[in-house]
């Protein structure tokens, strides 16, 4: 099994945060990362510096496969940490579009007590789109972080023409 760095045709996100927030009051403006951060090989010891916000407690990722994937299985990696931020989402389902269009719920990631949690695809589902719906963050009606997901498998095989 291989890890598959697929070339992303387009990444859709809700807008994102840009300001610290105290008491309601926003306090200090920075500049947030891209969202491409989310789909860097995590690094170990990760921090909320190495997530990317996406404002208020719910929204949805999109990404399109620049080719078709044959998926093995997919993982969410999340900021280390001793105790779940307010912020960290709280259920986050992974759903992908297949080759004739049809929309499949492929998992739900909902322990992120885990640093990194892993669903595994057995039926090895072609997908051309993954869209990652975060339902619910853990009570941060701001902004939600989002760390680093991977998806692993090969590309699409072939069928041999005769």
């Amino acid at each position: 099994m291989m890890l598959l760095f697929v070339h992303i045709l387009k990444l859709v996100m809700p807008k994102q945060m840009y300001y610290i927030y105290i008491c309601m009051i926003p306090l200090i403006y920075l500049p947030p990362n891209e969202p491409n951060i989310l789909l860097q090989k995590p690094i170990k010891n990760l921090k909320i510096d190495d997530c990317w916000l996406i404002k208020g407690s719910k929204g949805y990722i999109e990404t399109e496969l620049g080719e078709s994937v044959e998926v093995h299985h997919f993982e969410y990696y999340n900021f280390n940490q001793i105790e779940l931020s307010d912020s960290t989402p709280k259920i986050t389902t992974v759903e992908a579009i297949t080759n004739n269009n049809t929309l499949l719920q492929l998992g739900i990631f909902n322990a992120f007590g885990n640093v990194t949690q892993r669903i595994e695809n057995e039926t090895h589902t072609v997908i051309s789109c993954l869209i990652q719906p975060m339902l619910q963050n853990h009570g941060k009606p701001i902004f939600t972080t989002l760390c680093h997901f991977q998806l692993f498998g090969e590309e699409e095989k072939e069928a041999s023409v005769s």
